[in-house]
């Protein structure tokens, strides 16, 4: 078995220089527009989702690891909450 060449700075530069153009240059497409009611249904859907989880809690997990999940997810609701009143 031959030994492997080592590489060389220039053409390692240009692999990652075509690497990042790709990541770079790829298009980002739009979204669909949301509209109001579209982002409050979600917003609900998320509020009942974390209530649904801490209940899921409060049944199955006791101590240290039910309040550490109870205060994860309050923490995420009020992200929510926040990025719900975010002005658009």
């Amino acid at each position: 078995m031959a030994p492997a060449k080592p590489l060389q700075p220039e053409a390692t530069m240009q692999s990652i220089r075509f690497i990042m153009g790709l990541i770079v240059t790829v298009p980002r497409i739009p979204g669909p527009a949301c509209k109001n009611e579209d982002v409050f249904t979600r917003f609900l859907w998320a509020m009942g989702v974390y209530a649904v989880l801490a209940a899921m809690a409060a049944f199955t997990l006791d101590g240290k690891m039910r309040a550490a999940v109870w205060i994860f997810l309050g923490g995420l609701a009020v992200k929510t909450l926040i990025a719900y009143k975010a002005p658009r």
